[in-house]
Order: C-alpha cells, then sequence, then structure tokens
C-alpha cells in the first residue's frame, strides 16, 4: 500500500516466519528498532500485542522516543472491564493465561496516554474478529461444555476432545455452532454499542510539543 514498515515479534519461530514471507528483517525487540533506526515513525501500532509484554510502560516509552511529533499511536487490546469479561468471570477467553501478561480498561487507558502527551481521536468498540467468540464461549459454558470448546473446534485445535466432553456432547455442540454463533454476534455487538466490547482499538495522536 505502499508504506514502509518494520515489524516487532517476540517468538522467534513467528519472527523467522513472517521474515521469509515479508522479504524483510524483523526485529525482536522494540529497542532493538530504535538503537538501529535513528529516523521517526509516523505510525506506530501495537495489534493484541502490548497484553503479551511483562512491562508494557516501558515499552510504550521507548515508542514515544520513536514516533514523530504528530504520529499515531495505534492500541488494540482486550478490555478487561467488558461485559464479556464480567459474565465470563475466570474463564473469559481473552484473559488467555498465561500467554497475556497484563490486562487493561480500554476506556481508561486514553487518560494515561493522555498523560503522557498523546489526544484520543478515535476509539472503535466493534471488532467481529474478536468480539463475537468470547460471547459464544460463554453461550457454551452455560450449556455445561467446557468454556474453551468452540474456540478450540472453530481453529482446529485437538484440545476440544480432552475437554470432558461426550461424543454426543460434541455432536450436539457441533450443532449449536449455528444458533449460538448468530446469538454471539448479536449479543457482542449490543454490548459494542454500550462501548463495553471485549476488545477495543485506541487511535491516538501524539501532540506536537513546543520548543
Amino acid at each position: 500500500m505502499g508504506y514502509e514498515v518494520d515489524g516487532v515479534e517476540l517468538d522467534n519461530l513467528a519472527a523467522e516466519r513472517a521474515g521469509r514471507n515479508l522479504g524483510q528483517e524483523i526485529f525482536h525487540r522494540l529497542d532493538e528498532v530504535e538503537a538501529l533506526r535513528p529516523e521517526k515513525y509516523q505510525a506506530i501500532c501495537f495489534w493484541h500485542s502490548l497484553e503479551h509484554l511483562p512491562r508494557p510502560g516501558d515499552t510504550l516509552t521507548i515508542a514515544d522516543r520513536l514516533l514523530a511529533s504528530g504520529g499515531i499511536l495505534i492500541v488494540s487490546a482486550p478490555h478487561v472491564a467488558s461485559i464479556q469479561s464480567r459474565l465470563s468471570g475466570r474463564d473469559w477467553l481473552h484473559l488467555d493465561l498465561p500467554r497475556h501478561l497484563v490486562h487493561f480498561d480500554m476506556n481508561r487507558l486514553p487518560d494515561y496516554l493522555k498523560k503522557r502527551g498523546y489526544r484520543l481521536i478515535r476509539q472503535e468498540h466493534f471488532s467481529q474478529e474478536y468480539n463475537a467468540i468470547d460471547t459464544l464461549c460463554y453461550l457454551f459454558s452455560v450449556l455445561g461444555f467446557h468454556p474453551l470448546y468452540p474456540f478450540n473446534l472453530l481453529k482446529g485445535f485437538q484440545g476440544y476432545k480432552s475437554c470432558k466432553t461426550s461424543t454426543l456432547s460434541s455432536v450436539s455442540g457441533f450443532f449449536l455452532l449455528l444458533p449460538l454463533g448468530l446469538s454471539a454476534l448479536l449479543a457482542s455487538n449490543l454490548f459494542s454499542m454500550l462501548r463495553s466490547g471485549s476488545t477495543v482499538t485506541l487511535f491516538l495522536r501524539k501532540e506536537p510539543t513546543d520548543i
């Protein structure tokens, strides 16, 4: 699309695969980018990655040094104060322990970033990719299925076979996917309309500083 981009990926295997597919170097840490790329970036995007980092505040500090004045910071992450999170409790899909190390109230994160010199320009609560699936998991759990049953089934993971679910239940669960999936889609969009969807994307502008 005409952009020059750099990518950061913590996982060595994923970084190698991405570098091979894209034909460019993939960095493993953001401070590596800072050391090798003295120019400023017009945009920095944390797409469902900030929650995987043990010290996200330090990472945002590095990102701030890399981002040009007037540049755009994009942060997309699970919303721990969402309706889905409160309904599902410890079984909430987006807790994703131990891979997710930090969880954010995405309605309060802009206030934190405002203190760092950013202005919120857009906040998106709708995500058909992320928001419906955890509502679907909750609906299945209410019916006695393992909370991860629909997620693992749809993703093609084999883990769902070990989820204390009988063959009969597995068959019934398969046929429940369509009606419960439509219900989850409607409910998750309603939650998003109430600004309480399970994931939120923030678009912020780095305010110019007076010299």
